[in-house]
């Protein structure tokens, strides 16, 4: 089994020269803590072994003496356990050197490297949005779907540029985090009845329906940032008409422009790529797009993905709420109230519900919950 995932590790490495550097990398991470792990487990193993084989072979020796020294069975036992001690020492110390291996061939494996595999692959790197910026190629009939791939927070850290008692004076600066930089909590859309809620078993909606790790709301869990299949599919008809359809199979048609601005000056060098949408009220919305490590995304904010209507949303709050009688008494206290008031009850969640995380770094004493107006998210188009 171990060598089974010993070559698995050892594969993944070309695998992953076809995707993006930061991947490549973080791929790389994550094999290198897994062979780790695999190495402490082995020498763990191993050191066990020892001391057992150690303390088992000494009772044997003092049984033997005991019991009598020329006992043929005993010493046979005895040079038995002791071929069974050598030949497992020798499997853990060729898998030790196996792993030490593995770790050394994936330490070699260099930031250039990866940079010179990652140019050999540079065709995939061109997006559709990156192309369609260098102006390689247009909109016709075509169908997309909306991918995060990360959020810029506006709100890193805080700057005070005025030391004046008297001044609020201060700035941010902003970071952006991709997908491997970050931990996602989902609450799932749900509606699930809770039984006999009393005053005698009030705390039944606090472990199945509410912000808890307790694992008793299966609602609510972490998720893979790379696992979020929750945004709408774009597409476009003749490159003019451009209907979004969302995850909950609502969908909104709208008449489309592509815009660019080619003043040099315009936007700290680059030119700027907008998407214009009007729909059947003459309503006007904007999707804007954004140059990072020179690939174009699109850049929303809560506010533009609620006009244009996203089933899935981001929250730093809980979502759950417990409607009885068709009346909503999230936050109430059960036991204040007669228990008339609490028949037919479900924990509800309307929608999908995403949280954001930044992972911890070493300046951080833990994860990092990020506040959904501050963010920024970046999304890339995908073609179907």
């Amino acid at each position: 089994m171990m060598k089974k995932l010993l070559l698995i590790l050892l594969c993944l490495p070309i695998i992953g020269f076809a995707q993006s550097k930061k991947k490549q990398i973080e791929s790389l991470r994550f094999q290198l803590d897994s062979i780790n792990y695999l190495l402490d487990e082995t020498n763990r193993d191993f050191n066990e072994m020892k001391v057992l084989s150690a303390k088992n072979y000494e009772a044997i020796i003092k049984k033997n003496g005991v019991l009598n020294s020329k006992n043929s069975v005993l010493n046979s036992k005895i040079d038995s356990f002791k071929v069974i001690y050598d030949e497992t020492i020798n499997k853990y110390k060729k898998e030790v050197s196996l792993l030490n291996t593995a770790i050394d061939s994936l330490k070699s494996l260099t930031i250039d490297e990866i940079s010179l595999n990652e140019n050999f692959y540079g065709s995939q790197s061109n997006s559709f949005l990156t192309k369609l910026y260098l102006d390689s190629t247009k909109i016709s009939n075509q169908n997309f779907k909306l991918e995060l791939v990360g959020v810029v927070n506006k709100n890193a850290q805080k700057i005070v540029v005025d030391n004046d008692y008297y001044s609020n004076n201060k700035e941010y600066m902003s970071e952006i985090l991709y997908l491997d930089e970050l931990l996602v909590a989902q609450q799932f859309k749900s509606e699930k009845t809770i039984d006999f809620l009393t005053k005698y078993n009030s705390k039944l909606f606090e472990e199945k329906c509410s912000w808890n790790w307790t694992g008793n709301n299966t609602n609510l869990k972490m998720v893979s940032p790379y696992s979020l299949d929750y945004f709408p599919t774009f597409s476009f008809l003749k490159g003019k008409l451009l209907t979004i359809k969302d995850t909950d199979a609502s969908s909104k048609d709208y008449l489309f422009t592509v815009s660019k601005s080619y003043d040099e000056y315009i936007n700290y060098g680059h030119k700027e790529m907008q998407f214009n949408l009007t729909d059947d009220d003459e309503n006007g919305y904007t999707i804007n797009t954004i140059i990072i490590d020179e690939q174009a995304y699109i850049i929303l904010n809560i506010k533009n993905m609620t006009q244009l209507g996203f089933n899935t949303r981001f929250t730093a709050n809980s979502q759950f709420k417990l409607i009885c009688g068709g009346e909503d008494w999230t936050g109430y206290n059960v036991d204040n109230y007669n228990i008339s008031n609490f028949q037919n009850c479900v924990c509800k969640c309307e929608t999908n519900y995403l949280s954001l995380y930044k992972i911890k770094t070493k300046y951080m004493d833990t994860a990092f919950k990020l506040v959904p107006n501050n963010l920024n998210y970046l999304f890339k188009l995908v073609e179907q």
